[in-house]
């Protein structure tokens, strides 16, 4: 347990540190195509990872898992060393100083603008983790589907992964990233609700149930590039902060989405679209009273 804290820390450095370089780097109207490629990445990972996994499992020990870890953590750390230039032009030397980070954190939460974003990312994230958590009792135990059903869902979350963020680098051609914010949480929650009626009139099968996480995942896709873009603009000098907290509010959110979903859960399948619908909604309603309403009230942080 304590090896697997210590190798979280490390890990958020990944997030935290693209997402601030992306902000240091790119010309604000270059970041949300980025932030979606980088999104598309990322969603490589929960498609491959489990088929890695079973085969890992299956032909080897479980320590070969953590194997496997350490030669990727150490041929990482040597492309980040040979090809990973600095891109914080702001460098800081009091920035560790407990009174410089208490107003850096300070400056955020009191800052409407980036709050509202976060948790509106906060809320997908919590359906991302949500759906991770219950999809495979969902397909093993209450559908009684064989194990390879569970990689199939997550090759599923993977598609819908890099079709959004392919869509999301296209739309922001022509459309602000609000427009595709809404657009995202609206295809979230609209087939939230018709998953619902699939369970709700008892047609629970693989393909009505990975149908809808795929589009929904796409919309996923489509709300988290433009938020962050949108909610590092002011922080100039202060991209790591925002990133980091940007990072620790997701995750703070994203277990209150498997805490959601646990609650909710009676051994049917009506647990993850409800939650689904919940956070969506939340996060819709967030996101049309305070943001659109308010697009000017950004600060900017130098």
């Amino acid at each position: 347990l304590l090896g697997r804290c210590l190798q979280g820390m490390g890990s958020c450095a990944g997030a935290i540190l693209s997402n601030a370089s992306v902000r240091d780097a790119f010309p604000l109207h270059q970041r949300g195509r980025t932030y979606a490629f980088i999104n598309a990445a990322f969603a490589i990972s929960p498609g491959i990872a489990p088929i890695i996994g079973t085969f890992i499992s299956q032909w080897y020990s479980w320590r070969a898992h953590f194997l496997l870890l350490l030669v990727m953590s150490v041929l990482l750390l040597i492309a980040v060393y040979l090809f990973y230039p600095e891109t914080n032009i702001h460098k800081d030397p009091e920035a560790l100083q407990w009174h410089r980070i208490k107003k850096s954190y300070s400056a955020l939460w009191e800052d409407p603008y980036f709050v509202y974003y976060i948790l509106v990312m906060g809320m997908c994230i919590g359906i991302v983790y949500a759906c991770l958590t219950e999809a495979p009792a969902l397909a093993l135990i209450q559908m009684a589907l064989p194990p390879h059903a569970v990689t199939i869902i997550a090759l599923g979350v993977m598609f819908g992964f890099i079709i959004g963020s392919l869509m999301a680098s296209q739309l922001v051609r022509i459309y602000k990233p609000n427009t595709i914010i809404v657009l995202g949480l609206s295809v979230i929650l609209i087939t939230a609700m018709i998953m619902g009626l699939c369970v709700y009139f008892d047609y629970v099968t693989l393909f009505s149930m990975l149908s809808p996480i795929i589009v929904i995942f796409s919309g996923i896709a489509l709300v988290h590039p433009m938020g962050m873009t949108q909610a590092l603009i002011p922080f100039e000098s202060m991209a790591g902060v925002a990133s980091a907290c940007v990072g620790f509010t997701q995750m703070a959110l994203a277990s209150m989405g498997t805490i959601l979903i646990s609650i909710i859960r009676n051994d049917t399948a009506h647990a993850m679209p409800m939650t689904f619908v919940i956070l969506s909604g939340i996060g819709l309603c967030i996101f049309m009273a305070f943001v659109l309403n308010r697009p000017n009230q950004a600060r900017v942080y130098y």
